[in-house]
């Protein structure tokens, strides 16, 4: 009873005392034309993130051009009448001309008139792209030190978003409300092309498939299932252009949108210029969005298909839409039976090895609601109907049986310590902000969630569970199958590669006159912003100060890895599956739940990481229990089972999935044998574990050297203290060599892996060229490469390859450093194309490689960006000690970013020159193909290197 008041306790006091909190306070306001702002001051950022939220979504898209928001959120980044544009009067000629022919396009079915219409809009398309300045609005955003330029589409929320430096806040308002007026939807050809990768990249996916049947049963009438955000395939190969000026007329207005800044900035400062430029947007009178009603399931209604390569069971229960009073409760519900703890009704059934995995989520719009719940059946032996019932048996749990007073305040206080990690990074709160805006909840109203998490009680729950969870709900079982994949063919469109795209408009000239202070760079001391300090048993202690909260983080990194044994794999596999040798794996997951305290194992290449966060209030309670974990696990053989079924269902996995075999293939061509995919242990290796090697392997990593990382409220001394009181290390294991880093395979020759697979859609295509030991000047002069080259919307290969050609809707190039200053730097691109199309792919990224074409006046906005952008860089408070771990593994003695600066502020285009020449012209070359060999030209490919073809069994163990 005493331990229930305590919990009780801290639950209110967590939530009272993070209200509170400066870094949470949003100032929100209305312009006159309704449109709504949020301001959320946090100083302890150098950055702004910077949002622009519109409710719509392909939930508004018409029954018969699903697809329009997806495709307008793309056309948002072309630019407007003054913007993108060097002369927008006789580019509008071509422009209409463009769109009444997109029209034609949809209403024909005839083959042979379709492909004329399509030549037309080629042939005007080519004529307006004389006037068109591609990609000048990325540029800008460049040009002001921007980062994470991004958009995405959902169901009933669009939104555009950066992070950049605070001195550069009225050049992002100036340019965001800018594009926002009077966009113009140029360059249409090549993001139609585009978007068709982006949906056969989707649909080379099988989950894709598999969640489209599952929400289509689950909404028989409402847009969530009727239709889907990237629309039907029909719908994006008929798009149209007047249905996207209408939709952006008919949502993107002032008083349908919110601006969104978290960050960096003196809110009284920048009202007056948010009004100046974002009072200018037109309000107007938003539609009614017509109600969809669903029936209620009568009874079970089961759907059979076969669409997975492993066994996937589905069911979905309609309960709520947002913001109705019972959404809170069954957030409890679902925390009940499925939390990060491992402690919920179905997380035993995965964690005891009754299932594979069982996972629950609450799927809450703003017109429906549903618990959705995913679990897949042991791979061997067990069927889909015994796993649902074993699934059902514990739902029903929720209101059949007395639910234990420790347990249910512990889920609640988790629930409290999840919703204040949220809101830590600016970046979070920023789409947190965001969402609110789109249920219509004030900020006020999001901060009250801890306290409605503490007002549920058990009655609320049993009341809730037994109204919602009743036997009336849609199961669908997926069984082993392969469907055909639908593919989009694209039209065969002769490329737009304007003219004038080093051009600028007269607003680009206009923006880029306009004063601004110089950047503040804000560089990490390591004697200042933390402490570090060793001791002699080999235990180096990292702290840094939390003013955010009250919640501890610490991470314990033994200097042992994977590398040196892959065993520690399954160590941490196994660590996360038992207790202690006292306090079996319930109850002491319980115990430590009691307290909001998380725990985590895993292995990486060079360390052995216990990870562990909780309130300080209770640092040292949650400690004790880990540190008598970690010593005294206990020897539980029945959990060996599991780490087999979970070798078993990777490899499947990885086997099926084009992405996967990918990346498989591309570390093999890196690294031969010593692959993760060839290092790891092979399933009849992990079936023959012995719960005695893994209890012996533990000991073995607790002996090794550690570096201990602690973010909280604690003092230093406090948080060592007691860590050495709790763990008692004997240094007798120091590493002679670490980190290890792994040796690269060397090609002296040009040199093509190819693996056939015929079900895949498109062609996962990775290039690599090795480079040279690069000091810190060719570091500096690598990040201006990189920004040149082939990161980001404005770079050469995004352009080229994207762009103009439309030949992927993922493409990039990016010189990796070495993991030191002593090893080589190496050149990784990647390109995702339709399989017919991996020959044009690989030639125009092998002509970018080996003639990079010379941009001279694109140097003074590459200069600005690395200048700007210094700060993107900054390590959050949470991730300060680690980065400076890292950093001082690469053998720096203070942050690297010191000398980068100085080098920018010198650097020229001769540097990038110089640099690309030295490290990746005319080099041998690797390239890792996955794709459908039948599509693919063999003595076309063979142009570009000896083609060595290779088998799954080769890349995957």
């Amino acid at each position: 009873m005493k331990r229930l008041f305590i919990l009780s306790f801290l639950l209110v006091f967590a939530s009272f005392s993070y209200a509170q909190t400066k870094d949470l306070m949003v100032n929100s306001y209305k312009l006159k034309n309704g449109l709504t702002v949020y301001l959320n001051e946090d100083h302890s950022v150098p950055n702004v993130l910077g949002a622009v939220i519109i409710k719509t979504g392909g939930k508004y898209d018409p029954a018969n051009h699903t697809g329009t928001s997806h495709y307008l959120e793309h056309m948002m980044f072309k630019g407007t009448d003054k913007l993108g544009t060097i002369d927008f009067e006789k580019e509008n000629e071509f422009l209409e001309k463009i769109s009444k022919l997109y029209e034609d396009l949809a209403i024909t079915s005839d083959h042979n008139e379709r492909t004329e219409i399509q030549k037309e809009i080629n042939k005007l398309s080519l004529e307006a792209g004389k006037y068109a300045i591609p990609n000048e609005l990325d540029r800008l955003l460049d040009q002001i030190g921007s980062s994470m330029v991004n958009a995405f589409t959902s169901d009933e929320i669009v939104a555009y978003f950066n992070m950049f430096p605070n001195n550069q806040i009225e050049k992002w308002l100036i340019l965001y409300s800018h594009r926002f007026k009077y966009p113009v939807f140029r360059l249409f050809q090549s993001e139609l092309e585009t978007v068709f990768e982006e949906k056969n990249m989707y649909n080379d996916e099988f989950a894709t498939l598999l969640f489209e049947t599952f929400y289509s049963k689950l909404y028989k009438n409402h847009p969530y299932g009727t239709q889907t955000v990237i629309g039907s395939s029909e719908h994006v190969k008929n798009p149209s252009l007047p249905n996207m000026r209408k939709m952006f007329e008919t949502y993107y207005v002032a008083n349908n949108m919110a601006l969104v800044l978290t960050g960096n900035f003196e809110a009284k400062q920048i009202m007056p210029l948010i009004d100046k430029y974002f009072g200018e947007w037109k309000e107007d009178k938003v539609p009614e969005f017509p109600e969809y009603k669903e029936e209620a399931f009568k009874g079970v209604e089961r759907v059979n298909v076969r669409m997975s390569p492993i066994k996937v069971g589905g069911l979905g229960f309609r309960t709520v839409p947002a913001n109705h009073k019972d959404e809170v409760v069954l957030n409890v519900c679902s925390a009940l039976l499925n939390n990060s703890s491992k402690t919920g009704y179905l997380d035993k059934l995965s964690t005891s090895g009754k299932l594979m995995e069982v996972v629950s989520f609450d799927d809450i719009k703003n017109d429906h609601g549903a618990m959705i719940l995913i679990f897949i059946p042991k791979i061997l032996g067990q069927s889909l109907k015994k796993a649902e019932k074993l699934v059902l048996t514990e739902i029903k749990k929720l209101y059949t049986e007395e639910i234990e007073d420790k347990f249910f305040e512990a889920v609640k206080l988790n629930l409290v310590k999840e919703f204040h990690q949220e809101l830590e990074d600016p970046t979070n709160r920023a789409f947190v902000i965001g969402q609110a805006f789109i249920i219509d909840k004030t900020w006020d109203e999001v901060l009250k969630y801890p306290e409605e998490i503490m007002a549920v009680t058990k009655e609320d729950v049993q009341r809730i569970a037994s109204q919602y969870f009743s036997d009336n709900y849609l199961a669908m079982h997926s069984k082993m199958g392969f469907p055909k994949k639908e593919k989009l063919e694209k039209p065969g469109f002769d490329p737009i590669i304007p003219e004038n795209a080093e051009a600028k408009s007269e607003f680009a000239k206009e923006f880029e006159q306009i004063k601004d202070e110089n950047v503040k760079p804000e560089f990490i001391n390591f004697e200042k912003d933390l402490e570090i300090k060793s001791n002699d048993n080999g235990l180096t202690y990292f702290y840094v100060e939390n003013k955010t909260n009250d919640i501890f983080n610490i991470k314990i990194k033994f200097k042992v890895g994977t590398y040196t044994n892959p065993k520690y794999e399954q160590l941490a596999e196994y660590l996360s599956l038992v207790g202690s040798k006292d306090m079996p794996f319930d109850e002491f997951n319980k115990a430590l739940q009691e307290y909001a305290c998380t725990f985590d194992a895993y292995a990486s290449d060079n360390f052995f990481v216990i990870s562990v966060d909780g309130f300080d209030k209770y640092f040292k309670e949650s400690l004790n229990l880990i540190m008598n974990f970690i010593q005294n696990p206990e020897n539980d053989k029945s959990k060996l089972k599991q780490l087999k079924q979970n070798a078993m269902f990777t490899r499947r996995y990885e086997s099926s999935s084009p992405d996967e075999l990918g990346a498989a293939l591309f570390e093999y061509g890196l690294y031969g044998s010593n692959s993760s995919y060839l290092r790891r242990l092979t399933t009849k290796q992990v079936a023959n574990l012995k719960t005695e090697d893994l209890l012996n392997l533990l000991q073995t990593v607790l002996a090794y050297d550690c570096n201990i990382h602690y973010s909280g409220t604690l003092n230093f001394d406090e948080y060592v203290n007691y860590f050495e009181s709790t763990f008692k290390h004997e240094k007798n294991k120091s590493r002679e060599e670490f980190p290890i880093i792994l040796p690269r395979q060397n090609y002296d020759e040009n040199v093509i892996l190819f693996l056939n697979d015929k079900k895949s859609l498109q062609s996962k295509i990775y290039f690599y060229i090795d480079g040279n030991i690069n000091d810190e000047k060719e570091r500096a002069i690598a990040s201006a490469f990189n920004q040149y080259f082939g990161t980001g919307m404005s770079a050469l290969v995004f352009q080229e390859i994207r762009e103009f050609r439309s030949m992927a809707y993922s493409a990039y190039a990016v010189y990796r450093e070495g993991k030191n200053l002593k090893e080589k730097g190496y050149l990784q691109a990647f390109v995702g194309t339709q399989a017919d199309k991996t020959i044009d792919a690989i030639s125009i990224m092998d002509s970018l490689i080996n003639k990079m074409p010379e941009k001279y006046g694109r140097m003074e906005n590459i200069k600005s960006a690395l200048l700007q952008s210094i700060n993107s860089s900054k390590p959050s408070w949470r991730n300060l000690s680690t980065t400076v771990e890292s950093w001082m593994l690469q053998y720096y003695k203070e942050d690297p970013r010191i000398a980068k600066f100085e080098i920018f502020n010198s650097i020229d285009f001769k540097n990038i020159l110089v640099f690309y020449q030295n490290n990746i012209q005319k080099r041998p070359m690797l390239i890792t193909i996955v794709g459908n060999k039948e599509k693919i030209d063999f003595k076309e490919l063979e142009k570009f290197g000896k083609i060595i073809e290779i088998d799954k069994k080769q890349i995957l163990n």
